[in-house]
């Protein structure tokens, strides 16, 4: 696998884009950096790929919030969208170009598909210390119950008619702890309805996990 990876610096604003080739395709990033970041955020989205996120276009929002709290984030976009084990190598593809940048704690974000995406992902890579599930499918994350001691986050949308939110229940009665379930009243599969709300609740509980403790 090779990278065409633009060497670190300073951040101008605007994220990289990082090519990662691989003999069956190339996996296109966009690579937001924090300065002396070693605490990053990598994110998915659902069985159509793409680069934003639900909840109003969450990711690009987010991971220029988290950048100023000094940690970095990789949106990422899959190869072959809805091939659960293809994605989940793209997944750990990211997590080891964000290693070679030094990156020694990765959370893992995913929507609906990618919800499993990262479940699975997460058990492949010690780098993984926590991981949020966003309005998850419940096929697929087999094993989530190995995640602990790693701490997840699983988020829906009460009104969700798409994937009903009985599935991130199955899958929080199947985790062990650290784990949290919140349920979001009125909103649906993507949350545009509590678009702040989410990414309010999701950017705080990513900085407890991942900012290091002031001395």
């Amino acid at each position: 696998m090779s990278a065409n990876d633009p060497p670190r610096g300073e951040d101008s604003g605007e994220p990289a884009r990082i090519t990662l080739g691989t003999p069956r395709g190339d996996i296109h990033c966009l690579y937001h950096p924090a300065a002396g970041a070693t605490a990053a955020v990598l994110w998915v989205g659902g069985t159509g790929g793409g680069f934003a996120g639900p909840a109003g276009g969450m990711y690009p929002l987010l991971a220029a919030r988290l950048a100023t709290a000094g940690i970095a984030s990789l949106r990422l976009d899959y190869r072959n969208p809805n091939s659960l084990a293809e994605c989940m190598l793209d997944v750990l593809a990211g997590v080891r170009l964000l290693e070679r940048r030094a990156i020694a704690a990765v959370a893992l974000v995913g929507h609906s598909f990618g919800g499993a995406v990262v479940i699975r992902a997460a058990l492949y890579s010690p780098t993984v210390k926590a991981v949020v599930t966003i309005a998850s499918q419940n096929g697929g994350t087999q094993g989530v119950e190995r995640l602990a001691p790693r701490p997840l986050l699983l988020v829906h949308g009460a009104a969700d008619n798409i994937i009903p939110p009985a599935a991130s229940q199955e899958i929080y009665a199947r985790a062990a702890q650290p784990k949290e379930l919140v349920l979001r009243a009125g909103a649906g599969h993507l949350l545009a309805e509590d678009a702040t709300g989410v990414q309010q609740l999701v950017a705080d509980w990513l900085l407890r996990q991942l900012q290091a403790p002031r001395a």
